[in-house]
Formats: structure tokens, C-alpha cells, sequence
């Protein structure tokens, strides 16, 4: 499939330059690039962080891969639908560690009440994305922990997951009427890159000078998300 900013360079006259494009066209591209960027990077960075403190979970995605593409090729995106554990992974990495821990604002549109508080139309509200992605109501009482098995089934196939969620499982991507819209380019980008990290590499801690493992302290990272 051809990019979009490529189909749209393309449908242009010939010119001596860019700055001939509508401004809209540039802060678009500059808007999904800067949304898309470090919020991929910093899922990634996450992952990484699962890979070295949860290495059963590295295994077993690695056991799939040998599987399923083997080791003569690397994966592609017709391996996905072959892979299910590979895309749990991608959503467990998406709820564990949500790279924007309190979403985005939100506006009340009107007058509202929330056990017994009064919200007046006009209020910013910030969603606790943490939070609900962590409640052991609903992901059990590993919610703390990375674990991608909660998002498959007895036949180790993904479930279909809560409607609210758009089918995510988490709300990392938002929740109600919006949600992320590049939410399916994130979802595929992490496949494929997880996807070719696990295939390439075995991820494990750092050493010291002595050659022992250096401990990780999981819950002293700092969660200051992503500035937006």
C-alpha cells in the first residue's frame, strides 16, 4: 500500500517546491508523526523493560516464532494472523505499561453528577488510564504484572475483548465515542517490531563489572507519560 504522503505528493502539479503543499497537508504529516513516534518508542521501551523482568513471557513468544516463521526468514505481516501470542503481547504491552498514564483531557459538556459529586458543564477531566487498565476486577489479580496470556483463550487464541475497549482490551487508545485513530498503524507497528526483535535477539538484564546481573527495581521507573 502506498503512503499517504506519497499519494498526495503524487496528485500535485509539478512545482520548484513543497512549500507549494496546502499548510493543513504539513501539520498533519507533522501531527502524526510526532503522536505516533514517541508514543511507539515508548511502548517499546516498556516491552523492553517486560522482556528482561518477565523472561517465561520472552520464551514462549520465541517458542511461537520458531514455530510458526522459523529461522530461515524473518517475520512478515502475513505471519499475524498465525501469531496470537505475539499479539497479546503487543496488547499486555499496550495495558501494563500505558504511555499515557492519564489520557488525554476531556470536556464536560454538561452539567453532570458522579457518586455524589457535582461536575459542572465546562470541566476539564482527566481519565485515570492507569488505573483502569490495573483494575483486578477485570484483568484478575496478576494486574500488575505483564502478562499476555489473559488476552487468550483456553485454545491459545486472542478473545475477543470488552466492547467498551473497541475491542483493544485496554483503554490505553481512549474510550467512549473517540478513541486514537491511529490506533490500527500503533497496533501493527508493534506487531512487527516485536515480532522481529524476539525473532533477532534474546533480551536479558545487564551485568556488572563482575559479571553479575544487575537487579531491576520495576516500580521505581518513573511514570511521567508522554508530553503531548
Amino acid at each position: 500500500m502506498d503512503c499517504l504522503l506519497a499519494k498526495i505528493l503524487g496528485s500535485r502539479q509539478l512545482c520548484s517546491t513543497y512549500m507549494h503543499l496546502p499548510s493543513h497537508w504539513f501539520r498533519s504529516f507533522a501531527s502524526n508523526s510526532a503522536a505516533g513516534a514517541e508514543t511507539t518508542s515508548g511502548v517499546m521501551a516498556w516491552w523492553m523493560l517486560a522482556m528482561v523482568t518477565y523472561p517465561e513471557a520472552q520464551k514462549r513468544a520465541q517458542e511461537e516464532l520458531d514455530s510458526v516463521v522459523g529461522r530461515t526468514r524473518i517475520p512478515t505481516f502475513a505471519d499475524l494472523p498465525h501469531l496470537p501470542y505475539i499479539r497479546a503481547m503487543v496488547k499486555e504491552a499496550l495495558r501494563w505499561r500505558p504511555v499515557d498514564p492519564l489520557g488525554l483531557p476531556h470536556l464536560s459538556t454538561e452539567d453532570d453528577w458522579y457518586n455524589g459529586m457535582f461536575i459542572p458543564k465546562g470541566s476539564i477531566m482527566m481519565a485515570n488510564v492507569w488505573h483502569l487498565n490495573r483494575d483486578p476486577e477485570i484483568y484478575g489479580e496478576d494486574a500488575a504484572h505483564f502478562n499476555p496470556a489473559r488476552f487468550l483463550d483456553a485454545n491459545g487464541e486472542v478473545i475477543s475483548c470488552a466492547p467498551e475497549t473497541k475491542e483493544e482490551g485496554h483503554v490505553t487508545y481512549g474510550f467512549g465515542r473517540r478513541i486514537c485513530v491511529g490506533k490500527h498503524v500503533a497496533n501493527n507497528s508493534l506487531f512487527i517490531d516485536l515480532a522481529m526483535m524476539l525473532w533477532a535477539c534474546k533480551i536479558g538484564p545487564g551485568k556488572d563489572e563482575n559479571g553479575k546481573v544487575i537487579p531491576i527495581d520495576v516500580d521505581g521507573c518513573i511514570e511521567d507519560g508522554l508530553v503531548v
